[in-house]
């Protein structure tokens, strides 16, 4: 998880310097990784030219984080092109100590010495004749509730603790529907410009995230009392990441012949097990997944069936979708199939 999240913020960091919305190309003609135009992280690769006499002196680093936190154990290095100055790690204090001639240099981090979910802000520094100071900044991207740093919602329900008159922000990144609900009318939602309040008995609100975009949710205690209650992002039944479990060797259902619905089944004994339909229009998917995380999946359409070895206890996935509609509509179809296992 944290070297995905390096990576994308990498990614980002990359995207940003190659472009600015403050200047229309970016320069740096005094090779101090900043663009002359604007200030922003920049280099441009050509740290050849002329350099400055080769006086220095000893410098100290300060690695802390956005918030002034000093850091310990940080790794980094200082180089001008492919040549390398100095490496280094912050100490207990998050200090760096070294000497160092008078120029720009660009700055790299070992990302795995940095704490999870932080990114470093200062990629160039240049050394500078009666300075002896300097500071290298992380920011810290871990979730505290505000709007800049929302909470992470990824699981069905997530507990809540809101203090009186508080709100806190949180952060939905996945991409299918949910629907939402609190379990305490004491707490103001708002998403999407619309404001819920969800009393007993109340229909859920409909997430449907548009693919590329974040859904952000707001919870707000309207008491004069901290509440702790419980935020829920179901998953629609019968889809992927919610199935319908199924207890007997058949069913039927109706389906769209532009969605799937799925099915968990629980195997009850060793032996192959063999799901048919008797719709030529079905199109049917049965799938395991091996203690490796290796997917077994077995896929067929028609009346031709199903098959798949299975050892009692294993949990199958069944998705059920349609060929083509119905003759009296033209989408939703109505699909049998029977499961049986011989041994």
């Amino acid at each position: 998880m944290k070297k995905i999240l390096v990576l994308l913020l990498a990614l980002t960091l990359v995207l940003s310097l190659a472009s600015c919305k403050k200047c229309k190309e970016h320069i740096d003609a005094d090779d101090d990784y900043l663009c002359d135009n604007c200030g922003e992280n920049f280099d441009d690769g050509d740290e050849g030219g002329e350099l400055p006499p080769p006086t220095g002196h000893k410098v100290t680093f300060s690695v802390k984080l956005d918030d002034g936190t000093a850091l310990s154990g940080v790794k980094f290095t200082l180089h001008r092109g492919e040549t390398v100055y100095a490496t280094l790690e912050s100490d207990a204090n998050g200090m760096a100590e070294v000497t160092l001639e008078n120029l720009a240099y660009s700055v790299d981090y070992d990302y795995d010495s940095l704490p999870e979910l932080c990114i470093p802000d200062t990629f160039g520094i240049k050394i500078e004749e009666g300075k002896d100071s300097y500071e290298l900044v992380i920011v810290n991207n871990t979730p505290d509730g505000s709007m800049g740093k929302p909470f992470i919602v990824v699981e069905n329900e997530t507990a809540v603790t809101i203090s009186a008159g508080e709100t806190m922000h949180y952060h939905y990144r996945g991409s299918s529907t949910r629907f939402l609900s609190v379990d305490n009318a004491g707490i103001t939602v708002n998403y999407n410009g619309e404001s819920y309040v969800f009393n007993h008995g109340d229909e859920p609100v409909l997430i449907k995230p548009e693919i590329g975009e974040s859904t952000y949710l707001s919870l707000t205690n309207t008491t004069e009392g901290e509440i702790s209650c419980i935020l829920s992002m179901i998953a629609p039944l019968g889809s992927s990441e919610n199935p319908i479990s199924l207890t007997e060797n058949g069913t039927s259902v109706t389906v769209n012949c532009e969605t799937i619905v799925f099915y968990s089944f629980t195997v009850t004994k060793s032996g192959t097990l063999t799901l048919t339909s008797d719709d030529e229009r079905s199109s049917i998917s049965v799938a395991k997944v091996l203690e490796n995380d290796v997917p077994v999946i077995s896929q067929t359409e028609g009346t031709a069936p199903a098959t798949m070895d299975v050892v009692e206890g294993d949990v199958i996935t069944i998705g059920v979708s349609a060929l083509e509609g119905g003759k009296n509509d033209p989408f939703d179809v109505e699909i049998s199939f029977t499961i049986s296992i011989t041994e």
